[in-house]
């Protein structure tokens, strides 16, 4: 009887394990995957238009808004028409890799099937690191670098200040004004209806809320002390239940994704809460403030490369997004197993009509919140 046998530096093992890690990776991920879409009308707007050819810098548009009041009547509109304006940005990329690795005589001494289970580890490293990357984008975090794209703070049109203290109150940066943050500056229902009211008004660079069965939705991520603050704001209020809340998500969530494990819906708001959010300073010791970020269509950019290079190209084809490598070195008493993706993060920014830079799809709501853990 002839059998099939696969090893495993066999190009057929190689695109499966491939491709079954990016699934699974992206399966892991708490929240990357429901945000992640190939238009532009998805909150992280994928472009994979390196998987295919060379080059590490992908560039997208952005078509701004009409502004002529154009024509009444028989006013004549012939060579009076309005010419369409394009924004770019960029996004660049680069290799992320993780590896593990074993020896021969451990692999005898357990019952673990090491192989399988290093890919068990690697998607749930790539599945964090997938979501934690994205929320230092988002939060504003000038420490992350990945790929030379750099965190960058929000413009005065894109942050939000809970509790006493407004836009400005420092020297006009969202750090000035966090440092005036104290302890009586929890986030509250009120904040919410004030953000939504910020970001869909912020001047030519205002938020697009994402369309979902013909309704506009934003998606809000808040720190799980945060949303703590915010529930029991809402608790005491007279007006909304946190049951409502939570009653409107449940029955929608039945129809999109999006809705999926979401705690509430109010105001045309998803809310979710996540540990990832970005925290720059501390409060003394009572506390830290947390710059939550409430989201719109085309937040965020993230591009895909082709992580295996022109000659495996050849061998396993050109559709697999992430690399898959296995060695045996010291005359194969040790392994190695690593797996690696061609990437790239972009919070978007684009020029406004005046040519000023600055985001588009998020804004950063910063938020006092104790120590509780």
């Amino acid at each position: 009887m002839a059998i099939t046998q696969i090893s495993a530096s066999d190009a057929q093992a190689v695109k499966l394990f491939s491709k079954m890690l990016f699934r699974e990776s992206l399966g892991y991920t708490q929240f990357f995957k429901k945000l992640l879409g190939d238009t532009k009308e998805s909150v992280l707007y994928w472009k994979r238009d390196l998987e295919k050819t060379a080059g590490d810098q992908i560039k997208y548009d952005l078509l701004l808004d009409l502004v002529d009041e154009g024509k009444t009547g028989s006013d004549l509109i012939e060579r009076n028409t309005e010419a369409l304006q394009y924004k770019q940005d960029a996004v660049l990329i680069d290799q992320q890799r993780f590896g593990t690795g074993y020896t021969r005589m451990s692999e005898q001494r357990s019952l673990h099937d090491f192989r399988n289970d290093s890919k068990d580890a690697l998607k749930v490293r790539f599945g964090k690191w997938f979501d934690y990357s994205m929320f230092r984008m988002f939060g504003g975090d000038t420490t992350f670098n990945f790929a030379g794209n750099t965190g960058t703070l929000p413009d005065a049109y894109h942050y939000y200040m809970c509790g006493d203290v407004t836009v400005g109150d420092g020297s006009g940066t969202i750090a000035d004004d966090e440092a005036l943050i104290s302890n009586n500056d929890q986030i509250v229902l009120q904040d919410l209806d004030h953000m939504k009211e910020k970001a869909l008004t912020a001047g030519t660079n205002a938020m697009r809320p994402v369309r979902i069965e013909g309704e506009d939705y934003l998606v809000l991520f808040l720190h799980p002390y945060c949303f703590t603050d915010l529930r029991t704001n809402v608790t005491s209020s007279t007006n909304t239940t946190w049951m409502d809340i939570q009653m409107y998500a449940n029955r929608r969530g039945l129809k999109n994704p999006i809705f999926t494990g979401a705690e509430g819906v109010y105001n045309g708001i998803i809310i979710y809460q996540t540990k990832d959010v970005y925290s720059p300073l501390a409060v003394s010791t009572t506390g830290r403030v947390y710059r939550n970020v409430l989201l719109g269509a085309q937040a965020g950019c993230f591009a895909t490369g082709n992580p295996n290079g022109k000659m495996m190209n050849k061998m396993l084809g050109k559709d697999l997004p992430m690399s898959w490598s296995e060695e045996s070195y010291d005359h194969g008493d040790k392994m190695e197993v690593v797996a690696g993706i061609v990437c790239g993060f972009k919070k978007a920014r684009f020029a406004d009509h005046a040519g000023t830079t600055r985001d588009y799809g998020c804004l950063v709501a910063s938020a006092y919140s104790a120590n509780r853990s």
